[in-house]
């Protein structure tokens, strides 16, 4: 993460003087998962048909809602998607880690805001369940975020763990 932040700040020049972007990623270790983040990209573990978010927001309204602030003012609305943290945005990052037991079974989605917006986890888990290969399920929930009118950048990985040999 933190040499595709120095790489992403070398190349904010001329009309790229504020590039930066969102990120998440898993790191598999034995039977565990390092879920990481940084932006409003997320990683969830779908768990015997259960959906659980596991990681949190860089945004103005997750930075409202922790506070406990009323997160249905017009302002709230209005930098609902606004980032306070990204790769390349500040001179430093620290993304935000954590560990989770993993075991077979499990998937995992890494995926935008452009696609958990429209596709909340009771629909992910119906398509999920209709099965398939990893990529097919994540095709599957592509197609829905934009069938339900994403416009955004929409973006699903679906990683499936099998039992070990």
């Amino acid at each position: 993460v933190r040499l595709a932040h120095r790489e992403v700040r070398a190349q904010q020049q001329g009309t790229l003087h504020m590039m930066a972007s969102t990120l998440t990623a898993v790191y598999f270790d034995d039977e565990e998962a390092v879920v990481c983040n940084l932006g409003d990209s997320r990683t969830f573990l779908v768990r015997e048909g259960v959906v659980q978010r596991l990681t949190r927001d860089h945004t103005v309204l997750a930075e409202m809602e922790a506070a406990g602030l009323d997160t249905k003012t017009p302002f709230a609305l209005r930098h609902r998607n606004s980032l306070t943290g990204a790769v390349g945005m500040e001179d430093s990052v620290e993304p935000e880690c954590g560990r989770v037991s993993v075991r077979a079974g499990d998937l995992l989605l890494l995926c935008s805001d452009g696609l958990y917006e429209p596709v909340p986890p009771e629909l992910m888990t119906e398509l999920l369940a209709q099965g398939g290969s990893a990529q097919e399920m994540a095709e599957r929930l592509v197609t829905r975020a934009y069938d339900r009118g994403g416009t955004d950048n929409i973006t699903g990985i679906v990683l499936r763990l099998l039992p070990q040999e």
